[in-house]
């Protein structure tokens, strides 16, 4: 599936593109927006329990002693009980998922998701989803064409309605409505500027330990614009990706049906659309700490006035200047979408994951202290801490019609925004990214499914390392704008006010060294995810690794498709790095030689001699 920026949909303009290069500085700022408009959570599983003693041997010769009882099971350490992250069907309505969070030390949770009306668990080789039972999610509207409004109903079947001498317009937080007039453009009357959203980076390149005092400022791409008058909607665009000469990142031209008055808002809103005009990844304001709620009322946006005083719009171009989206009211959370969006359209270029199929994906998330003043929101940190499940989840723009209206998404994330350098996970570059290094596994490979506790210094189960080392390669590899030429091998978070990096190069973190497999162990031992992390990186980046081999890419990301990898097992019981490597070395992506000098350094138990490609 390809997808393009700024492509012109069917009654809305679909915001399909975004380009977030790594420390980019932002222009001028101008008034700030007020906030306006998430919750989900990773799956997981872990070691399945003990097996059962063998029955005791029958007594010595003489009189035979009956034989002895069988030996009671051992207790599980499976914290997970074999569910698996990906989930599996409970029963005919009910998602089981084994939710696991990101962050080290959280512990995972079994929850149970409930599907809604007229949808049902359906299991796929990728684990288990909350699907339509008939032709669509009840709830769902969308622009059949510019004349004909289309509803599922509560039945789960699409209904049409002509808009007659209306015009049939998507929205953002309102879906698909018939109105009596929707924006044309032609007029020659433009409202310009440009956006900018606030972001802090840590304090320290190297050797973080919190994110900075000082903000700075990024533009903020590919979000969605709309334009009220009155209430009435007379213009819609984007922002731009900076992606053309002549052009920067987050700068806006919306053409309008008339001119502005003091009555006319602009709102930027921070949604993709996919090729048929329906919301494809979004930010939704979290209503709870539940990892499992996945669900809102509200999507995230930003407004503004166009003209504060009647002078201000006298002309048929009304430039506005520089608008600033201030840590306040929410940069966190355009900081956020613009590495979704980002990730989004580098993983999506990529003719080696061709034959995927990309989640659509909406992200919980609440900014705001842990004990707050008067009307201010709580900052809400997720019982998972940061998590990415697969089963997707729904934001409810309407719960008074019937059936009520929302959007629905195959995929979900939660992360976390409470307080100051306390649980911000919105300023974690590396934490955003790793959880869309999830998305990228469970849209165009295969994933292990396997949860379990997980610790920075400790090893853990093959499957679940093999898991989060893929998703923290793609949060440095995101977080060096996927130039392989220019790697950032520190990651860094902060976790209940304890900040700590990982260094991909050196295999080291905060405290010390990470332990390293036993080379000459079982291919099914525990290993530290992080060692698994490294590897990774040595394969893809040019420098800045413990042994690398420039690979970059094409072979890396071709790996997560191998045969090999897809359809075959080696060693451990689920999938892991094991058979990722062996899928490099039959389908040729990298020498025997190349994956030696990788796995032999970090001291993984892989040999080219035992390698199995049939």
């Amino acid at each position: 599936m390809r997808f393009i920026h700024g492509l012109l949909m069917t009654g809305m303009v679909a915001s399909l593109g975004a380009c977030a290069t790594d420390e980019a500085d932002g222009g001028g700022s101008g008034g700030t927006g007020g906030s306006a408009g998430g919750s989900a959570g990773t799956p997981g599983t872990g070691g399945s329990a003990g097996a059962a003693g063998a029955a005791g041997a029958a007594g010595a010769a003489g009189s035979a002693g009956a034989a002895g009882a069988a030996g009671a099971a051992g207790a599980s350490n499976d914290p997970c009980m074999g569910i698996p992250t990906t989930g599996t069907c409970a029963d005919a309505t009910t998602v089981r998922t084994c939710i696991v969070s990101a962050d080290f030390n959280e512990p995972p949770e079994i929850t149970d998701i409930t599907c809604k009306a007229n949808d049902g668990c359906v299991e796929s080789a990728n684990g288990a989803q909350c699907e339509p039972t008939g032709e669509c999610r009840t709830g769902e509207t969308e622009c059949l064409d510019s004349d004909t409004l289309r509803s599922c109903d509560a039945t789960g079947s699409w209904v049409q309605t002509a808009c007659g001498t209306n015009n049939c317009l998507q929205q953002p937080g309102l879906g698909a409505q018939c109105v009596t007039s929707a924006p044309t453009g032609g007029t020659g009357i433009f409202v310009r500027g440009s956006l900018f959203y606030e972001f802090r980076r840590p304090n320290d390149p190297v050797t973080p330990s919190s994110y900075s005092t000082t903000t700075e400022t990024e533009g903020a791409g590919d979000m969605f614009i709309t334009v009220f008058d009155n209430n009435e909607l007379i213009g819609t665009e984007l922002t731009k990706a900076g992606l053309n000469a002549g052009e920067a990142k987050g700068d806006f031209a919306v053409e309008l049906d008339r001119m502005p008055t003091t009555n006319t808002f602009i709102f930027f809103w921070p949604m993709l659309f996919d090729q048929q005009g329906d919301p494809f990844i979004a930010m939704a304001k979290a209503q709870s700490d539940q990892a499992s709620a996945l669900t809102s009322t509200e999507y995230w946006s930003w407004g503004f006035d166009v003209c504060p005083t009647a002078g201000d719009c006298t002309t048929n171009d009304t430039d506005v200047g520089g608008l600033l989206i201030d840590d306040a009211s929410g940069a966190g959370g355009a900081h956020v979408y613009d590495w979704l969006v980002f990730n989004f359209f580098r993983m999506t270029g990529m003719t080696e994951l061709d034959g995927g199929d990309p989640l659509s994906l909406v992200t919980y998330w609440q900014n705001g202290p842990a004990t707050p003043m008067g009307m201010e929101p709580a900052g809400i940190k997720f019982n998972c801490g940061n998590c990415f499940i697969p089963g997707g989840g729904e934001v409810i723009f309407d719960d008074t019609t019937t059936p009520v209206a929302k959007d629905t998404y195959r995929s979900a994330m939660n992360i976390s925004g409470r307080g100051f350098n306390d649980y911000d996970s919105h300023w974690s570059r590396s934490t955003i990214n790793h959880e869309a290094g999830h998305w990228v596994m469970s849209s165009f490979s295969v994933s292990p499914g396997e949860g379990g506790p997980h610790f920075v210094d400790a090893a853990s189960l093959p499957g679940l390392s093999y898991s989060e080392a893929f998703a923290t390669f793609i949060a440095q590899s995101n977080m060096s704008g996927g130039d392989p030429a220019a790697p950032n091998p520190v990651y860094f978070t902060v976790q209940n006010g304890t900040g700590f990096w990982i260094n991909l190069e050196s295999q080291e973190w905060t405290n010390g060294a990470l332990d390293k497999p036993n080379p000459n162990g079982a291919v099914d031992q525990l290993v530290n995810e992080n060692v698994v992390a490294s590897m990774f990186w040595s394969f893809w980046s040019t420098s800045n690794a413990m042994n690398p081999q420039a690979l970059g890419d094409s072979p890396v990301f071709g790996g997560l498709r191998t045969e090999r990898l897809l359809q075959r097992n080696r060693g451990y019981f689920r999938t892991d790095f094991i058979d990722y490597l062996d899928g490099l070395s039959c389908d040729n992506l990298a020498t025997d030689a190349q994956i030696a000098a990788v796995a032999d350094p970090a001291g993984y138990p892989w040999r080219a001699s035992e390698v199995e490609c049939n």
